[in-house]
């Protein structure tokens, strides 16, 4: 995600901001990340990673409410958005959880025309100079406590802008941070406080790269799934495809050529192979949109699955749970993955998840009981673990109540909130 080139090289944008900071604020000191011992669990203490039940999210070792609830309930607090708009990804869907959890005093989305709705929400349509402009005051003049960032290419403009005594917390996703850094980037993390990563895959593969970072980088498994999924019923009529009684398996992402890691295109081809295994035709159901609709549909086609695979585009949220309630499974043989929200949705609606290993996926899914990890996503490993399932579907049904646990014990709103809350521990 590229926010601040659009109008400017690097460079230049780097020296935007230089220029900004220099003027308006001289007196920030060069380092003030937070030293000394932190008080909050190591990345490896189990309460930080998906074994911690969403049952214990209110709880301390002395019981009570956590010091990090504390901090928050004390604190003035700003969010600094990439994309704060609704329903626009997963970069928006973590910036409104992390304000369902927070409450922030104020956000400032970089994306987004400003609505009627929320009066502390101000959006900048892309606009790079407003959102300096705005961020100005909020950092500098009114000087909040905590300052958060939910994504690293917003990070830049606190770091420069900010007042010595607010402290600086970053969450990282995936790509943006696992290879080199950019300039801005490096600016923005080298004044954080705390860094946030969505998953311990993150976090080892952040660290892998920058290893300086490491006594400020905090694992944080994501939670919960949107306020209105499943709520807003879907009012239209139905594809006789999602009416069709025989099972299928879900596939939903965005469909970027970029982004073929996704194994959209593996996955059409093991479909193919298993026209070849006994039992009735297990169907596949691909939701999403992007430049590379074109060569899925040739795909299927080439391949002659006919009706048994479908593309589906424009889909909205209340259809798509209708496409989640229906699925026998849901599937996403990604092999480049920050963290996965579209697991959360399918576990929400006690769907099992194939998914591959040595991926975030191994913090979100219980191998047998919630679903299953496959080694790699070549055609010929994911036929061979859906040939049993078109043979027998039952299995995948009985499964559905563990994928439903898995999420109502771990990966519920509380449950994250829990584990933000024990996160922000090491900033006291």
């Amino acid at each position: 995600m590229k926010i601040w080139e659009r109008d400017c090289n690097e460079g230049g944008a780097v020296s935007f901001y230089a220029c900004l900071g220099h003027a308006f604020c001289s007196t920030i000191p060069h380092d003030d990340r937070v030293t000394g011992p932190w008080s909050c669990p190591m990345s490896g203490d189990p309460s930080l990673s998906s074994s911690a039940s969403g049952v214990r999210q209110n709880e301390t070792s002395g019981g009570g409410v956590s010091r990090g609830r504390e901090l928050l309930a004390r604190s003035q607090s700003i969010l600094l958005s990439a994309d704060f708009r609704d329903g626009k990804g997963g970069i928006s869907r973590v910036a409104r959880t992390l304000d369902e959890v927070v409450g922030f005093s104020s956000v400032l989305s970089y994306d987004g025309e400003s609505s009627a709705g929320d009066r502390r929400v101000r959006f900048c349509g892309g606009n790079r100079a407003r959102f300096v402009a705005h961020a100005l005051p909020r950092l500098h003049l009114r000087v909040p406590d905590l300052i958060f960032c939910d994504h690293a290419d917003v990070s830049v403009v606190p770091a420069l802008l900010k007042h010595k005594k607010s402290r600086l917390v970053i969450f990282l996703h995936d790509e943006e941070a696992w290879g080199p850094l950019t300039r801005k980037r490096q600016i923005g993390l080298s004044k954080a406080s705390l860094l946030l990563c969505n998953s311990e895959y993150t976090r080892r593969r952040f660290l892998k790269s920058h290893p300086e970072f490491e006594a400020i980088t905090r694992s944080c498994l994501l939670g919960g799934v949107p306020h209105a999924f499943g709520k807003v019923q879907h009012t239209g009529p139905l594809d006789p495809w999602l009416l069709d009684p025989r099972p299928f398996a879900l596939f939903v992402s965005r469909l970027w050529r970029e982004h073929r890691y996704k194994g959209h295109l593996e996955l059409i081809d093991a479909f193919a192979r298993l026209q070849s295994v006994e039992g009735p035709r297990l169907r596949l159901a691909i939701v999403g949109s992007g430049n590379d609709v074109p060569t899925i549909q040739e795909r299927i086609k080439a391949r002659g699955l006919g009706d048994e695979v479908r593309l589906f585009t424009g889909v909205g949220d209340a259809l798509l749970h209708e496409f989640y309630k229906k699925a026998l499974f849901f599937i996403l043989p990604s092999i480049r993955e920050g963290f996965g929200l579209v697991f959360l949705e399918a576990l929400s609606c006690g769907k099992p998840c194939i998914a591959i290993r040595d991926q975030p996926a191994e913090e979100i899914i219980e191998q047998g009981v919630s679903g299953y990890l496959l080694d790699d996503n070549w055609p010929e490993t994911i036929a061979s673990a859906l040939a049993p399932i078109q043979r027998d579907p039952e299995k995948m049904r009985v499964m559905g109540e563990g994928a439903r646990l898995r999420y109502e014990t771990h990966f519920t709103r509380e449950a994250f909130r829990f584990r933000f809350e024990r996160a922000l521990e090491g900033l006291l």
